[in-house]
C-alpha cells in the first residue's frame, strides 16, 4: 500500500520537470528500496523541487496533459487521499487533517470533477453522512468503500 504513493511522488516529480509518465504497470514496481524511510525523503524533495513552475506550465501525467494549477489539485489529491488511506487503515484516522481535507473537498466540488469519474480513476461519490468529519466525507466522494 505504501509502494504506491512513492511512485507517484516521483512520476509527478518528473512530468512537472518535462521528464516522463509512469504507465501502470511501473507503479508496481519496487520503489522503496531497502529503506522506505529513504525512499520517501528522496521522492518529497524531488516532488517539491519540481512544483517551483511558472504559472503558464502544463504538467503531463498519465492520463493527459493539463496546466500546472489543475496538475497540483490532482496532485494534492493524490497526496491527500492516499495519506488519508492509510491512516485509517492502520487505525490512525486521529493523525488525518481534516481541514486540509475540508478545503480539498471543497475545491473539487468546485470542479468538473465527473471528468476523472471513469474506471481506474474514480467512481460516483459514495454516501455519507454530512456531519462526519471531513476526512471521510473526501473518502466517500472519491468513492472509497467506508463500510470496509
Amino acid at each position: 500500500m505504501i509502494r504506491y504513493p512513492a511512485a507517484m511522488l516521483t512520476s509527478v516529480g518528473r512530468n512537472v520537470e518535462g521528464g516522463y509518465a509512469l504507465s501502470s504497470g511501473d507503479m508496481h514496481d519496487d520503489w522503496l528500496g531497502a529503506d522506505h524511510r529513504v525512499a520517501f525523503a528522496a521522492t518529497a524533495e524531488l516532488d517539491r523541487a519540481a512544483w517551483h513552475q511558472p504559472a503558464t506550465a502544463s504538467v503531463r501525467l498519465g492520463f493527459g496533459t493539463l496546466p500546472v494549477a489543475a496538475a497540483a489539485l490532482v496532485h494534492l489529491t493524490e497526496i491527500l487521499v492516499h495519506a488519508t488511506d492509510l491512516a485509517l487503515v492502520t487505525g490512525q484516522d486521529g493523525r488525518v487533517d481534516d481541514a486540509q481535507c475540508a478545503a480539498l473537498l471543497t475545491d473539487m466540488r468546485a470542479t468538473d470533477f465527473d471528468a476523472f469519474r471513469r474506471p481506474g480513476m474514480f467512481g460516483h461519490e459514495r454516501p455519507c453522512p454530512a456531519d462526519d468529519p471531513a476526512h471521510r466525507r473526501l473518502l466517500a466522494f472519491v468513492r472509497r468503500d467506508l463500510t470496509a
